[in-house]
C-alpha cells in the first residue's frame, strides 16, 4: 500500500467452516475400471489421520502413499464421527497434495453420491447431515479453524 486503506474487505475463500480433528481414517482407492470397494483383490486400505473437517471436505495426513494418488483422483474414506457414527464409502476428489516432514497431506473435496453410509449411534439422518452436525457441534465447543492456504 502507498497509503493506509480507508476500508478493508475480508473474503472467505472456503465454502464451509473447517474444524480441527484428530481421528484415524482409512483411505481406499477404487479398483481399476470400477468404483466398487469390496473387491477381494483390490488395493489394501491406507491408514491416515483426519486433521480437519468441513461439510465440503477434509484434510488428511498419510505416512505412506501409493503413486496413484494424484490431483483429481477419486478416493473413498472411512472414519468415525465421535458421538454420531461411523462413516464409510464417502467418495472424495483429491484437490491438494503437499509433502511436509516426510508425511503427505491431502485436501479432499467430498462427492456425496448416495453410496456413502453412516452407522448411527442414536442419531438420525444421512452422511451429509451427520458431518454438518459434527462440524456445527465442534464449532460451538472448540471455535472455528481459521482458513489457511494449506490443503
Amino acid at each position: 500500500y502507498l497509503a493506509f486503506p480507508r476500508r478493508t474487505e475480508e473474503i472467505h475463500l472456503r465454502k464451509h467452516a473447517r474444524v480441527a480433528s484428530n481421528e484415524p481414517l482409512l483411505l481406499r482407492q477404487p479398483t481399476q475400471g470400477s468404483a466398487l470397494l469390496a473387491q477381494p483383490n483390490g488395493p489394501a486400505p491406507i491408514g491416515g489421520l483426519l486433521q480437519d473437517l468441513s461439510l465440503s471436505g477434509c484434510r488428511i495426513m498419510l505416512q505412506r502413499a501409493p503413486d496413484e494418488l494424484v490431483l483429481g483422483a477419486t478416493v473413498y474414506l472411512e472414519f468415525e464421527l465421535i458421538g454420531i457414527g461411523h462413516i464409510s464409502h464417502l467418495a472424495g476428489a483429491i484437490k491438494n497434495i503437499a509433502e511436509r516432514d516426510g508425511t503427505l497431506l491431502l485436501g479432499i473435496e467430498f462427492r456425496y453420491n448416495g453410496k456413502e453410509s453412516v452407522e448411527f449411534r442414536g442419531w438420525g439422518g444421512n452422511v451429509q447431515k451427520a458431518i454438518e452436525y459434527s462440524v456445527m457441534q465442534r464449532q460451538t465447543d472448540w471455535g472455528f479453524l481459521t482458513p489457511t492456504s494449506e490443503p
